[in-house]
C-alpha cells in the first residue's frame, strides 16, 4: 500500500509545532508512452518532431495538459484530443512496448485509479521529457473532496519513492495555495 506523508506548510511557516500526517492512499498506474519514428535524443532537443506534434503544454495546476484536452483510454493505451480541432495523439501503453522502441519514447503520460480514506479517485499525469519531473492530477470520483496536484520526482530506481509536493488546485497558479510535502512508496 502506497502512503503519501503531507506537511501542512501553514504549521512550518506560523512557527507551530511542526505536524506530520500520514495519509494512507493506493494508486493502481498505468505508463503510455508516445512514440516517433526516429530515436530520441538524451536530453530530448526538441518538442518537435517531424512525423507529428506532440501535445502541447498546459495548465500547471492541470498536471500541464491544455485546457480541455479529452483522454480516452482503451486496452493499448490512449488517444488524446486537444481542444482546436487537431488531429488525437495517440499514446502507446508501456506493457506492450518492444525493447527497440524504447529509444522511440518522447513524452509520457500515466493515468491510473486510487482510494483514501476520503474516498476513491482518478489520477492523470505527465512526465516532463528533459528532466523526469512528475506532475500527478488527482480527482476524486464523488466530486466533493476536490482536485488535487502531486508534483515531484522519482528517487532511485524504477522501484524507488516518488518525493514533492501536493497542492490544491482551487488556488489560482500566482497565489500560494494550500500545499505540503509528500512521499509515495511501492507496496512492500
Amino acid at each position: 500500500m502506497s502512503s503519501l506523508s503531507p506537511v501542512p506548510i501553514d504549521q512550518i511557516t506560523s512557527g507551530a509545532k511542526n505536524l506530520v500526517v500520514k495519509h494512507r492512499q493506493t494508486w493502481k498506474l498505468r505508463d503510455h508512452h508516445l512514440l516517433t519514428t526516429e530515436p530520441v535524443t538524451d536530453p530530448p532537443v526538441s518538442t518537435e518532431v517531424d512525423d507529428f506534434d506532440p501535445l502541447s503544454s498546459g495548465d500547471p495546476l492541470r498536471s500541464y495538459f491544455p485546457t480541455g484536452t479529452h483522454i480516452k483510454e482503451d486496452h493499448n493505451g490512449l488517444e488524446v484530443r486537444e481542444p482546436g480541432g487537431k488531429e488525437p495523439v495517440h499514446y502507446k501503453r508501456a506493457c506492450f512496448l518492444q525493447p527497440d522502441e524504447q529509444r522511440h519514447v518522447c513524452d509520457i503520460i500515466i493515468t491510473g485509479k486510487g482510494h483514501s480514506a476520503w474516498g476513491q479517485f482518478n489520477l492523470v499525469r505527465r512526465v516532463r521529457p528533459c528532466d523526469g519531473f512528475i506532475s500527478f492530477s488527482q480527482d476524486y470520483v464523488d466530486g466533493d473532496r476536490g482536485k488535487w496536484l502531486y508534483r515531484g520526482y522519482l528517487i532511485g530506481n524504477a522501484d524507488g519513492n516518488l518525493a514533492g509536493r501536493w497542492r490544491d488546485t482551487l488556488s489560482p497558479v500566482a497565489v500560494r495555495g494550500y500545499e505540503g510535502c509528500f512521499t509515495l512508496s511501492h507496496r512492500r
